[in-house]
């Protein structure tokens, strides 16, 4: 089952959440960003095809390097 591409909005108080699916070579999973006038904060729960595990990643401002909050690897 492949999903080419779905995005979902949801607005609230201090922004709108935007979750979309991303489907680069190297790194599937989804991405949920936090859309105000401000910082646009981004969590991604993707796949890495070269440490073969699912990562849980926090960007905090667009350009930065991303900070690595879990992973799960089933070996």
């Amino acid at each position: 089952m492949s999903i080419n591409r779905c995005v979902l909005f949801l607005d609230t108080p201090i922004g709108s959440l935007e979750a979309e699916t991303v489907q680069e070579k190297t790194s599937q999973g989804i991405k949920v960003t936090l859309r105000n006038e401000g910082k646009e904060p981004e969590i991604r729960v993707q796949y890495d095809s070269e440490k073969k595990n699912i990562e849980v990643l926090l960007v905090e401002e667009a350009g930065q390097e991303p900070i690595l909050l879990h992973a799960i690897n089933p070996e």
